[in-house]
């Protein structure tokens, strides 16, 4: 997520992101699950690859396989009963107890609540690398198979997307109040209303053509939610480099650094999505 003035690798930037669209869109709407999902298992491997990078200094291989090797069981797990578990209102409710309280211990830890000396604490961190990184990527699996899975995906990336360069837009041009320069400072209060506004607004038209069957209310809530929880995502993952002493997460794209880079504004944005349709649209969820 952006909010800060134009870069000296913007064309790197403008050239990596149509490469990976040309990669990612195609296999989304291709509506094949086999392909979808080895996309997110190497999303998934990656994102683990440099959040234990970034926390671990020490490279402890031992948790980062084990951590691999749960998530590979969960990924696994999602993909067979992916049909089935919009009904198994239990495990919803688990799930949603899981990432809420991930999500807030991660906000707990942007804001300088709490704080954690990485090494001395491995297995929490594989535990909250899966409820950070693994999890999401399985409800992705899970969104994929509704009927309209492929849509509320690109829904999601659509919304999380356009608001990021919305916020890039107005950040660049009218951007003058650091929003949280002890984290991020280069964004702005203006490039996150810009961010708000353009996601919205995105959210509003997409209803009308792509995810049929939300109200207008519905299309504002989850556009402003799904912003929402994009930047403080985005803040998260910062704290956590700034933390590590790095810029970016890794090189996996030039000008726009490691997987967690370019995801960590989807990481909490599609469990938030999954949970609203559950329980305010059931109809999009459950057959």
């Amino acid at each position: 997520m952006s909010g800060y003035p134009v870069s000296s690798d913007l064309s790197a930037r403008i050239k990596t992101a149509a490469v990976a669209l040309l990669i990612i869109l195609p296999i989304i709407l291709w509506g094949k699950k086999i392909p979808f999902f080895l996309l997110i298992g190497a999303v998934n491997v990656l994102g683990l690859k440099e959040f234990f990078h970034l926390t671990l200094h020490e490279k402890k291989l031992p948790v980062f396989f084990l951590a691999l090797l749960l998530s590979f069981v969960l990924l696994a797990w999602g993909y067979q009963n992916s049909d089935g578990l919009h009904v198994r209102s239990g495990l919803v409710y688990v799930a949603l107890f899981l990432m809420t309280g991930a999500f807030f211990l991660f906000m707990l830890y942007l804001f300088d609540f709490v704080k954690f000396r990485y090494p001395s604490h491995p297995f929490f961190l594989v535990l909250f690398g899966l409820l950070y990184i693994t999890a999401p990527s399985l409800l992705a699996v899970v969104i994929y198979s509704l009927k309209k899975g492929e849509w509320i995906l690109f829904f999601i990336l659509a919304v999380v997307w356009i608001g990021d360069t919305g916020a890039y837009l107005i950040g660049s041009t009218l951007g003058r109040h650091k929003l949280h320069p002890a984290v991020s400072p280069k964004k702005t209060v203006e490039g996150s209303i810009g961010a708000l506004i353009f996601s919205a607004l995105t959210s509003l038209i997409l209803t009308a053509y792509l995810v049929t069957g939300l109200s207008l209310i519905d299309a504002l809530l989850l556009g402003l939610g799904i912003s929402v929880i994009a930047q403080l995502g985005d803040l998260g993952e910062s704290m956590i480099k700034r933390r590590a002493g790095v810029k970016d997460s890794g090189t996996v794209f030039p000008g726009h650094g490691g997987m967690l880079d370019r995801i960590d504004s989807l990481l909490f944005a599609v469990p938030f999505v999954y949970f609203y349709l559950w329980f305010f649209v059931p109809e999009l969820i459950i057959p």
